[in-house]
């Protein structure tokens, strides 16, 4: 008698049917409960939203537009400078902070620009910073030059205005407090320093200026060992000078062709101007070289005579005069003697010259 196998009726493929249908919903329910979880985690990296109405929720509380100062990472602060009080503002900032340029565009903390004005905005509830945003309130002139402050007026003015075709503006007038800012090579920098000849930036609002950007500042040149070259006349670049003992000369950065002239004399040289440094220049070598001086003591007999040193008549009596090294005519001259000549070299350090005087013959005497 051979087996044979019972007939399942179905049952065994519907359980394989329902089984495969509750995995299916199994694993739709896994996906849909994580997709949620993720969501309410914050845990996903979403980037910074634009600025829009959305986010600037009317409770917000704009504080005003300030000028940004520097951002302190150590401790996680801001500072601002407020315009009209002249004082600072120390603001802490938080991971939440929303921060955007002038343009809207998303930046960190980190991209805050020195010297460029920001609207900042707090939460109504907590005065926790919401949002610093770039402000384009303000106007702005560029390339400005001829620049003159009058503290008691406070008034600022700037001569011209260069544009980038070559030509020039005309002057213009506007106020200013003691809130006013200046700012040289990333820094805080003095109102007094300022010069006619630096190229600035400056911004405000209606007829107030608030900010000063120097661009391109100014440096001194300082000359030495130039005495061959003084009443002569220093070149560089377009400037012109009258050379002059002990005289600073003030000039824009960058690098000139100098060139010192007088008479004979001349000097050419390359040199950098730096903003706020003094370059000292030795023209010691484009001379008639380096200069020596002697102690010189005139004894002279009788007392009274009068002594002239190249045609200048010189006080002589009990002290030693300093010479250069050189030629020099001597003149020694008293009524009733005979005028004594000299050509007197001097070539050492210390000389020592005594002079007699001749008396003049009597009238009528006669050798016999």
């Amino acid at each position: 008698m051979s087996y044979q196998p019972k007939k399942d009726n179905g049952f065994v493929t519907k359980m394989l049917i329902f089984l495969i249908a509750a995995l299916v919903l199994l694993i739709v329910y896994f996906l849909v409960s994580n997709e949620d979880k993720s969501k309410e985690s914050g845990k996903k990296p979403t980037p910074s939203p634009a600025l829009t109405e959305e986010v600037k929720k009317e409770d917000d509380i704009n504080l005003g537009t300030y000028l940004f100062v520097e951002y302190d990472s150590s401790k996680e602060i801001l500072v601002f400078h407020d315009n009209y009080s002249g004082e600072n503002k120390y603001i802490p900032v938080l991971n939440t902070t929303l921060i955007y340029d002038s343009f809207n565009v998303p930046i960190a903390k980190t991209q805050l620009r020195f010297g460029e004005m920001y609207n900042i905005y707090v939460d109504s509830e907590n005065n926790n910073l919401k949002r610093v945003e770039g402000s384009n309130l303000l106007w702005e002139k560029k390339y400005q030059t001829g620049i003159k402050v009058n503290k008691e007026l406070g008034r600022i003015t700037f001569g011209e205005t260069l544009n980038p075709d070559g030509t020039t503006s005309m002057v213009s007038n506007y106020r200013f407090t003691d809130a006013l800012f200046v700012v040289s090579n990333g820094q805080e920098y003095s109102l007094d320093k300022l010069s006619g000849i630096d190229m600035v930036t400056i911004r405000g609002l209606g007829e107030v200026v608030y900010e000063i950007i120097v661009t391109k500042g100014h440096g001194n040149l300082a000359l030495t060992n130039d005495e061959d070259f003084y009443g002569g006349t220093l070149y560089a670049g377009s400037y012109e000078f009258t050379i002059d003992p002990h005289k600073t000369y003030t000039l824009k950065e960058g690098t000139y062709k100098m060139v010192l002239s007088k008479g004979s004399f001349n000097a050419e040289a390359d040199i950098e101007i730096k903003r706020d440094e003094t370059l000292i220049f030795d023209a010691i070598s484009y001379g008639s070289g380096p200069k020596e001086y002697a102690q010189v003591r005139f004894t002279v007999d009788p007392l009274f005579a009068e002594v002239f040193i190249n045609g200048e008549k010189t006080d002589y009596y009990n002290k030693e005069l300093t010479l250069l090294y050189g030629d020099y005519d001597i003149i020694v001259s008293l009524g009733g003697y005979e005028t004594y000549n000299e050509k007197l070299t001097v070539d050492k350090a210390e000389i020592n010259k005594q002079i007699w005087l001749n008396e003049l013959p009597e009238e009528g005497s006669e050798e016999e």
